[in-house]
């Protein structure tokens, strides 16, 4: 089965995040992925999505982030980007979760909970690319 969605875009308020991973979700369904997989998908999505207001912006804001979830031929990715400051997330050292303090595990899940990061900035935009 091949699809391809298109592209989600809301404002990087916390509030926004539900109905985001909702779309995502439906459409991940609809292309036939199994719950754990949705799952997965949410938990990366939710961590960047977070990071982004928290650490991105420093606080919920009107600027977009946007998601494309894609699906073909059995694999699947998200392509997330947004225009907050510079953030190479694939340079960023991953921590053990069994030594770390509380929190700061977030690009540590991200990683684990998928096959590929890929960094990319283009213009004002941090682009990430995750496979599942």
């Amino acid at each position: 089965m091949s699809n391809n969605f298109t592209e989600i875009s809301v404002s990087a308020r916390f509030s926004s995040l539900s109905p985001l991973m909702c779309r995502v979700s439906e459409q991940a369904a609809q292309a036939g992925l199994d719950e754990a997989a949705i799952c997965r998908l949410q938990l990366v999505l939710e961590e960047l999505f977070t990071n982004t207001i928290t650490h991105g912006y420093g606080s919920e804001c009107d600027e977009l982030v946007s998601v494309k979830f894609t699906h073909a031929d059995g694999h699947c990715s998200l392509r997330y980007w947004d225009n907050a400051p510079v953030f190479d997330l694939s340079k960023t050292p991953l921590k053990d979760a069994s030594t770390s303090e509380f929190g700061g595990l977030g690009l540590t899940l991200v990683h684990s909970m998928s096959k590929k990061v890929i960094y990319g900035h283009s213009g004002n935009r941090n682009i990430v690319l995750v496979t599942f």
